[in-house]
């Protein structure tokens, strides 16, 4: 009996050592804080599922691999991510982008009208505290579809070529 309860308390405290740190992953030293976003998109005035929102640097000469989004519910609710779900996104003044696709290749559902950091007129800035946003809603009906301006990257490219000729 005593063998037993001998092995048992072994194996608990080698399980103790082994799970050491457990769920702690190294800090990052180039990882910026972040602050909670939320916020809710409505596509002519419904919500909709889906919904890509990404966040770029109000700054043209900021260069950073950071980069935000989140993706909406069936509420048209969405948190922003950077590093994990749901975490926000860093500091800053950034242009708000949004776009709806079944899946990579195909269109935007929302006619490419704001999926252009360039021409988008929606701004946020995050600053110390937890954002909630107004919602965002954005008009498809009897507005004319704009040419995409995003730029495929040569293997994309043939996928999507490959796609169309099936």
């Amino acid at each position: 009996m005593k063998y037993w309860y001998s092995c048992v308390i072994g194996s608990f405290a080698g399980l103790a050592l082994l799970c050491n740190g457990c769920g702690s992953a190294p800090k990052d030293p180039n990882r910026k804080p972040v602050v909670r976003v939320a916020g809710k998109v409505l596509v002519d005035g419904k919500p909709v599922k889906d919904v890509r929102v990404e966040f770029h640097s109000a700054d043209p000469t900021h260069i950073d691999n950071v980069e935000s989004s989140g993706k909406t519910d069936a509420y048209g609710a969405f948190r922003m991510m950077t590093y994990a779900t749901g975490d926000g996104a860093p500091k800053g003044d950034y242009v708000v982008t949004f776009e709806l696709k079944a899946g990579n290749y195909e269109p935007d559902q929302l006619k490419n009208l704001y999926n252009d950091p360039k021409t988008s007129t929606f701004k946020v800035t995050v600053a110390d505290k937890s954002l909630q946003l107004e919602p965002y809603d954005l008009k498809t009906e009897g507005v004319e579809a704009k040419e995409s301006t995003k730029v495929l990257d040569e293997h994309d490219a043939k996928k999507l070529k490959k796609r169309q000729a099936k």
